[in-house]
């Protein structure tokens, strides 16, 4: 599947050490709060 995005979105994900998903309900997380980090 293509991912339609600005380039600027496709060159930090492929800077990116990881992925974490946030629910689309959701408008952010407080600091420190833990989080499941997916690393490639």
């Amino acid at each position: 599947m293509p991912i339609i995005a600005e380039s600027a979105v496709i060159s930090s994900l492929a800077r990116a050490h990881g992925l974490i998903e946030i629910p689309e309900d959701t408008e952010g997380l407080e600091a420190g709060t833990a989080v499941w980090v997916e690393l490639w």
